[in-house]
């Protein structure tokens, strides 16, 4: 079935059980301080072929949320997102990510008269707005302790 970029699946109660009685299973199996090695089984050709260590991880990381009962959704880094996509990821409203498409703050790609944005180029504004911030809020609090305002 195919889905929007960034639309997540959600677990009914019935999947979030089935999720975490094979994360149960998965981390049984996984030795404390050895990484567990995970394969699958062709039951037609009796053949396992084992799974890479950033698969388990990816799929450790899928099942614990899917076992919380949340959604979870899967982006390719080279996938394009509308805008209103984009402003999903981002939590903000559609208006401000076109915003900041026009301010040249993301690239983006115009299809027709649609804009179109990579998702690296989103996730690389969303980290470096992450870093604009902690770095004021240092400043900030560096301000406040000079000033003995009791931070």
């Amino acid at each position: 079935m195919a889905r929007a970029h960034g639309t997540p699946v959600l677990p009914t109660p019935k999947q979030a059980e089935q999720a975490r009685r094979l994360l149960t299973a998965m981390l049984a199996e996984a030795k404390p301080k050895s990484k567990a090695r995970f394969a699958l089984h062709d039951r037609a050709t009796d053949n396992e072929l084992e799974l890479p260590d950033i698969v388990v991880e990816l799929l450790l990381t899928l099942l614990r949320t899917l076992a919380a009962g949340k959604g979870m959704s899967i982006i390719p880094m080279d996938a394009e997102l509308t805008t209103q996509e984009a402003a999903d990821f981002l939590s903000v409203s559609r208006p401000f990510v076109v915003d900041l498409l026009e301010a040249g703050q993301i690239k983006y790609r115009k299809v027709g008269t649609h804009r179109r944005i990579r998702f690296e180029d989103l996730l690389a504004y969303k980290e470096a707005s992450i870093k604009d911030r902690s770095k004021a809020l240092e400043e900030l609090t560096s301000i406040a302790q000079k000033q003995k305002l009791g931070y």
